[in-house]
């Protein structure tokens, strides 16, 4: 079973990962390279410090990062359709992705949307703190809201779905946009959504069709 976890979450993630690498570069990483251009004028296109430079380095480190968090999600994807012990295939998985994609992506965005760079934001820890209760929340109220039919088991997992965003996101300075504009960010959120999504449908499709077809293997 380890090994078919392994299998599975490598070859599920590295998929997943390309397909939202692929997708990044056309909508994503425009967005922010203008983003960078209005944060740090000119001296934005020869690369600023701290920042990875332009061209073939900055391509390789986000392909590296897009497999990377592929491979992470694909092994908690196939661990977690171990667990459940049912037979998968790829409409099972696509079912599985689209959790994933409410848990990991969607309901954090709600209290914390993706920042394109130049966007002011409340501390690192307190979002992050935020983010993993979020996530927390969530996933346990999907599997409460999914797995019981017992009435005040249902009331909560709503109570945990809604609970991160009754106690709200840590909030932004008092001008979170400052040099990016207002329809620049939203189109970052959607582009960025849009990539997560995509990214989850091939992940769970890919890995709940490799898992099945393993499992029949046996």
């Amino acid at each position: 079973m380890i090994r078919r976890i392994l299998l599975v979450g490598l070859a599920a993630g590295g998929i997943a990962g390309l397909a939202a690498f692929a997708l990044g570069t056309v909508w994503v990483a425009p967005l922010i390279a203008a983003a960078e251009a209005l944060e740090t004028g000119a001296a934005a296109a020869g690369g600023a410090s701290g920042l990875p430079a332009g061209g073939l380095e900055r391509v390789g480190l986000t392909l590296a990062a897009h497999l990377s968090i592929g491979v992470g999600f694909g092994l908690l994807l196939a661990a977690a359709l171990a667990v459940a012990g049912r037979t998968t295939d790829w409409r099972s998985g696509l079912a599985w992705g689209a959790a994933g994609f409410t848990v990991f992506a969607l309901a954090p965005a709600l209290g914390l949307p993706p920042e394109p760079p130049g966007m002011a934001a409340a501390a690192l820890p307190a979002r992050q703190w935020w983010w993993l209760g979020t996530v927390a929340a969530t996933a346990s109220g999907l599997a409460l809201l999914l797995g019981s039919s017992r009435p005040w088991l249902r009331v909560a997992a709503v109570l945990l779905l809604a609970l991160p965003h009754l106690v709200g996101a840590p909030p932004p300075p008092t001008d979170p946009a400052g040099p990016i504009p207002a329809d620049l960010a939203a189109r970052y959120v959607a582009a960025t959504l849009g990539v997560g999504a995509l990214f989850w449908a091939v992940l769970g499709a890919a890995g709940g069709h490799l898992f099945g077809r393993a499992g029949r293997r046996r």
